[in-house]
């Protein structure tokens, strides 16, 4: 990233003495492993700070909580109104730094911090420090750089270029789900300079014929109070912990018919022989071609599931199936979703597992016989 070791500050202080002091403070220090720094800007009136908010991009807000003044009254807690702004609009990390922290105690979380004054400056700058080591504002100004490259391409090389075929349509419904899902492909795909902006390894990437381990799943589920067909669970079922695959329809789900689900049960990959055996003589190709079966789905019985973040490697066991209550599964924990059309081929293979039907081997030298003949 271009800018990577600035991060914008700004400051909303009714007095100009703390703004003065915390910029002069912390304009040019050096935070965190890569030295980043900050550009401080200051404001006194609340009033300004969404304006500013609106027309600058910052990566950290410093606030106050209380302005005084002849129009305002012990009661008027801008600072917490100015907040709940921000958090309605965009994301940013706030760090209240007040004389009254009880007022804003309860928001504290790891991207909200609350810095009495008393505490002095030193303190705000450890925290800045430690907001920085988190990489949140990396990823914040990556994923912003991302969509806003994203759009600018998609506007003009999608949306203007066939805008005279889409004006002329009266359904406007099936217009917003073309240009959503043309939307969403083209955030899914060419991630390579975001990878580049978090300082990651981006070789590789973007390669058609082939597809990071994240491409399967959507994590978290977008969708907290309904369950779907490959949403994957972990907990205990039947005095069995670990990791469970569901396998009832997702219209049955969304419809709220079923009293009783289906889980497939997942050994993590470690576990099973192919692994083992593979991990006591990693040399021999054959133990690594058993393994690179799994991983392939060329097996009936078991389909292979990649681990992601702390997510293990997962083989789903069409052998090893659970039913449970509705009810029952609301205690178990949802990890993540499998997406389309990873969701649809782990049902497919099971369906085609269960539905299988053996018949005799055919005598094949009479085959022979004819050919020849």
């Amino acid at each position: 990233m271009s800018d990577a070791l600035t991060w914008q500050i700004l400051v909303v202080d009714d007095d100009q003495e703390i703004c003065d002091e915390i910029q002069q403070y912390l304009e040019g220090r050096q935070f965190g492993h890569d030295n980043s720094k900050c550009c401080v800007t200051t404001l006194v009136s609340f009033a300004d700070a969404m304006r500013q908010l609106e027309s600058g991009k910052y990566d950290i807000v410093i606030l106050d909580v209380r302005q005084h003044g002849n129009n305002f009254t012990d009661d008027d807690d801008l600072g917490r109104k100015i907040f709940d702004q921000i958090r309605a609009r965009r994301f940013i990390p706030i760090i209240f730094y007040t004389g009254i922290p009880a007022k804003v105690t309860e928001l504290k979380s790891p991207v909200v911090k609350v810095i009495e004054k008393t505490e002095t400056i030193r303190a705000l700058e450890s925290v800045i420090g430690e907001l920085i080591d988190t990489r949140l504002l990396t990823i914040n100004r990556a994923l912003i750089s991302h969509v806003e490259t994203i759009q600018r391409q998609y506007m003009w090389d999608f949306v203007a270029e066939n805008w005279n075929n889409l004006d002329t349509t009266t359904d406007q419904v099936s217009v917003a789900y073309l240009l959503a899902r043309r939307l969403a492909l083209s955030l899914q795909t060419g991630i390579a300079p975001m990878v580049d902006d978090l300082g990651g390894d981006a070789t590789g990437l973007d390669v058609e014929e082939t597809v990071h381990p994240m491409h399967y799943y959507i994590m978290p589920p977008l969708d907290k109070q309904v369950f779907y067909a490959g949403d994957i669970f972990r907990g205990t079922v039947d005095g069995q912990a670990g990791y469970f695959v569901l396998l009832t329809p997702s219209c049955d789900l969304v419809q709220d018919k079923v009293e009783r689900t289906v889980l497939a049960c997942c050994a993590e990959l470690t576990s099973c022989p192919e692994c083992q055996q593979w991990g006591q003589n990693r040399e021999s190709k054959n133990k690594k071609r058993a393994l690179e079966d799994l991983f392939a789905n060329r097996k009936d019985r078991h389909h292979f599931l990649p681990g992601v973040l702390s997510m293990p490697h997962l083989l789903v066991d069409f052998q090893n199936v659970k039913s449970i209550a509705l009810s029952d599964l609301r205690g178990l924990t949802r990890v993540t979703s499998l997406d389309s059309p990873y969701r649809e081929h782990l049902l497919s293979r099971f369906v085609r597992y269960m539905g299988r039907l053996g018949t005799p081997d055919l005598k094949l030298e009479m085959v022979w016989r004819t050919l020849n003949s």
